[in-house]
């Protein structure tokens, strides 16, 4: 079987795949189970979760092209300390900017913020990235997966703010929100609603093709 070229352009179908494998197949969330941290501390409201999931994005594209590039020359001693230092130079650089643009959001991050760099999710696609990965999937594969992930993030606030403080934006939609979805436990339950959902959605469907 002849070899791919890695100067020969990839399909549009490979890309797709590419980019498929980190959104859904390998969802952060939903397929390997990682990131439930930030999930459910942050996802109080939309903008939180907005604002943590471009900082997730952000360090996760940036530290996946970069990694990759350096990938022939970090020796394989220190690699896990050259990710921690690759990931915590972009998450710092995220960090200083969110707390000079909007001081108030970086206050309601609180720790979070700064811990991006110890994220499972970051950790575990960023040591993939320096092994065999071409930048092209390295590019596709962290967008992906930054994708996938911030999809469940938004979602998940969005629905906590309704539901836990029965306003969207601080507009007031209804009287009597179930507070406890604004708290830990309802964070935990929504997903948990959420995955339920996704895994019956599944199932129903291999069901059908069978």
């Amino acid at each position: 079987m002849r070899q791919t070229s890695n100067m020969e352009k990839p399909s549009e179908k490979s890309v797709f795949s590419m980019f498929l494998m980190g959104f859904w197949k390998r969802n952060p969330v939903f397929v390997l189970m990682v990131g439930f941290c930030p999930l459910v501390a942050i996802t109080v409201t939309t903008a939180n979760s907005i604002c943590i999931a471009l900082v997730v994005s952000f360090v996760l594209v940036s530290s996946g092209i970069t990694l990759s590039l350096l990938r022939k020359v970090i020796p394989e001693e220190i690699k896990m300390a050259v990710l921690m230092l690759v990931a915590s130079v972009f998450t710092t650089i995220a960090a200083l900017f969110i707390r000079a643009g909007f001081p108030q959001l970086s206050t309601a991050l609180g720790i979070y913020l700064p811990l991006v760099v110890m994220n499972c999710i970051i950790l575990d696609r960023i040591s993939g990235y320096t092994r065999n990965d071409s930048v092209l999937f390295s590019l596709l594969d962290s967008i992906g997966s930054s994708a996938g992930f911030s999809l469940v993030l938004v979602f998940t606030g969005f629905l906590r703010e309704i539901t836990g403080t029965g306003k969207l934006a601080e507009i007031q939609l209804f009287d009597k929100p179930v507070n406890v979805i604004a708290l830990y436990p309802g964070g935990f339950l929504t997903v948990g609603v959420l995955l339920a959902l996704i895994n019956w959605f599944v199932l129903e469907k291999g069901g059908k093709e069978q």
